[in-house]
C-alpha cells in the first residue's frame, strides 16, 4: 500500500496535484479507451475522481461514470466535491 494512504489529506493533495497530468496522462488514457456516449463506466479505485470526471465528460449526459473506492475518505471527498457539479453523466 502506498504510504500516503495513511494520511488521507496528503493522499488527496497528491491525487489533485496539477502536475498529475504529466504522470497520469489523462488525454492518452481517454484516447486509448473507446468510451462512447451512453455507456456506463466504473472507475475502480477512483480516489479523488480524477478520471471519473474525465470519463463522465467523454460519456456525455446519456452515459454514466461511477466512482468506486474502498477508502471512505475518497468516497466522502468525491461526494462533497461533486455534489453541486454540473458534470454530465455523474
Amino acid at each position: 500500500m502506498h504510504s500516503l494512504h495513511n494520511d488521507p489529506k496528503a493522499y488527496i493533495a497528491a491525487l489533485e496535484d496539477p502536475n498529475g497530468k504529466i504522470i497520469q496522462k489523462p488525454n492518452d488514457v481517454l484516447e486509448l479507451l473507446p468510451l462512447k456516449p451512453g455507456e456506463v463506466v466504473a472507475d475502480i479505485g477512483a480516489g479523488s475522481g480524477y478520471f471519473t470526471v474525465r470519463f463522465s465528460n467523454a460519456l456525455k449526459e446519456s452515459g454514466k461514470s461511477l466512482p468506486v473506492d474502498v477508502s471512505q475518505d475518497m468516497i466522502d471527498l468525491h461526494e462533497s466535491t461533486n455534489s453541486g457539479r454540473q458534470t454530465p453523466g455523474m
